[in-house]
This record gives C-alpha cells, structure tokens and sequence, in this order.
C-alpha cells in the first residue's frame, strides 16, 4: 500500500503543480495585457482631448485677437468716441453663447468701456499685467460679475505699432470646454482638469462641487508638475496608483500646452481588472474539478501499477512459505 501511496501522491502533486503554474501565469499575463491596453487607451482619449483642448484655446485666443484689432475698440482709446465700442461689445454677447464679458483698458489699466457696470480693480490688474506683452489666458475661475465659470483671454490694443491698452473677453467654460472634458469610459473611467495647485478646475464623475476645492495629489498628477524627467521615467512603470478619491486607478495624463492645466484619463482599477478576476474565477473552478478528476484518476493509475507488484510480492511469500 505504501508505493501505491507514493505513485499516487506524485501523480496528485504533479497536477496540484501544473494547475497552480498555469492559473498563476495566465492571472498574470492576463493582467499584464489588459493593463497595457486600458492604458494606451486611456493614453489616446487624453491626448486627442488634450488636442482638442488647445485648439479651442488657439482658436478662442486668435477671435480676441481679431477684436483688438477692430477699429471700434481703438477709436475708443485715441478719441472719445465710445458709443460704437459699446454698441460692438452689447452685439458680441448677445450673439454669442460663450463671451460674457467684454472690457477695454487703456495703457495705464483704467477701465474706458465694459459691458458690466462694477469694476474688479484686482482682476482686471492681473490679467492687465500680464497681458500687455501678448495674449494672455487666465485660469478657470468664477466671475466676479456673473458668477458662472470663466476664462479671460486678453490681447493687447496698438495703435500705430504702439501699446494703447488692451482688451479682455470672459469666455464661458461650461459650454464648449466642459463639453470635451465630459467623456464616460464604461462605469468608472473619467477625465478631469486641475490647475498648478493641483486643484479641479472641471467637473469630477464621483463628487458634487469639486471646483476649485478638490486637492488631487495623486502619483500622476505630480507626474504633470512636480516631478523631474528622470523621476517622471521610473513612474512611468507602473500605471496603478490612488486617486483623490483613494480609489485604486490605472490612468495617465497630459499636459495642456500653454496652460498650467493637466488633463488626467483615470479609471478603476476594479473593474478593468474584472475580466482577469472573472478568468481567474473559472479558472479556479476548472482547477477543482481537475483536481477531482486527478486524484481518482491517480488513485486507479498506482492501483493498477501496482496490482503487479503486488501480486508478485505476495508469490513470492509463498515460495519462501514452501507453498
């Protein structure tokens, strides 16, 4: 009994083996390939939003361009004629669903025409200040004077090749900007905005009124500002990290050209890893049964092997009896 034992306890590790080399190295190469493909998936959905992104800036930065150069805006700087300037700007917002708010400043930063009766002296030196050298995009913000999300885009005014002041146009971003941002990617994927500060300057899928208020400092979001090349490299081997929600996610990011803005492409890494865990699952099952099977298969293969033997053993008692 003792070899029928033994054969038959080679036979069940052999199998308990095997089964255990295969499910782990399909667990594993499963995985592998899966996180390869969400990756580079996500990887395309944020560069081509990213794309898009600064197009729609270069194209709302080239309109306001066109605004500073418009006779109207520079006859109301060099003589006080004001009324067709005022006429232009009350046409821009009402045929336009994204311009909120048109002002014209003068070289030294005074207000000379504004479709808005209150003044913000604060916001109106900043963006002055750093608008005189060229055209200038703010960060996302909420309007001091119609309380909705903005970006001001500023262009400086010349006259005769000279600065003569500048203008600033509030563009809604709600409307075409969010509109890019608001990608669904099965149940948990998501892209978002957050500024330098790592702040959200866009909607989040998971939590209400994140605007400005939801730190995000995650692995992939100090990718975007914080780290350096060679460090922002030995992050890149591994995708998984925690979101600002805590959430174990597979994601990636772009950087918004002229911006200090990041584009992060996220998703749980619960469930894109679900199809390997349902694999593994039925794999497991398989295993069980194939563990059944093998062992009674291995218990008739060393009975039968050793039945022989055996027999010959007990032959061989009786020969040594006299029998």
């Amino acid at each position: 009994m003792k070899i029928q034992t033994k054969i038959a306890s080679i036979i069940f590790t052999l199998i308990l083996v095997t089964s255990i080399v295969a499910i782990t190295s399909s667990y594993i190469v499963s995985k592998q390939m899966i996180e390869f493909e969400i990756y580079h998936h996500l990887e395309s959905i944020a560069i081509s939003r990213g794309y898009h992104i600064e197009t729609l800036l270069d194209e709302q930065a080239e309109l306001v361009k066109i605004f500073a150069t418009d006779t109207v805006f520079i006859d109301a700087l060099t003589t006080e004629n004001i009324t067709p300037a005022i006429q232009k700007i009350k046409a821009l917002i009402d045929f336009s669903d994204d311009i909120s708010r048109v002002r014209v400043l003068d070289k030294q930063g005074n207000v000379v025409i504004s479709s808005h009766s209150e003044i913000d002296p604060i916001d109106n030196a900043k963006i002055f200040a750093h608008g005189k050298g060229g055209v200038y995009i703010s960060d996302i913000h909420i309007s001091a004077m119609t309380g909705t999300k903005v970006i001001s885009i500023s262009a400086p005014i010349l006259v005769k090749g000279e600065f003569a002041g500048i203008i600033i146009v509030n563009i809604e971003v709600e409307k075409e900007l969010y509109e890019i941002i608001l990608y669904r990617y099965r149940k948990t994927g998501e892209i978002y905005l957050i500024n330098k500060a790592g702040y959200m300057i866009t909607p989040s899928r998971f939590i209400d009124d994140t605007f400005l208020k939801q730190k995000v400092d995650s692995l992939e979001a100090r990718k975007c500002f914080e780290l350096s090349e060679e460090e922002t490299e030995s992050a890149k081997i591994d995708n998984s990290y925690e979101d600002y929600r805590g959430e174990l996610v597979i994601g990636t990011h772009h950087t918004i050209k002229g911006m200090d803005w990041c584009l992060l492409s996220e998703i749980d890494a619960e469930e894109a890893f679900a199809p390997v865990n349902r694999l593994v699952q039925l794999m497991f099952l398989f295993f069980m049964l194939l563990l059944g099977v093998g062992s009674l298969l291995a218990f008739i293969t060393a009975k039968n092997l050793t039945r022989p033997i055996l027999k010959l053993h007990r032959r061989a008692s009786e020969i040594e009896k006299g029998n």
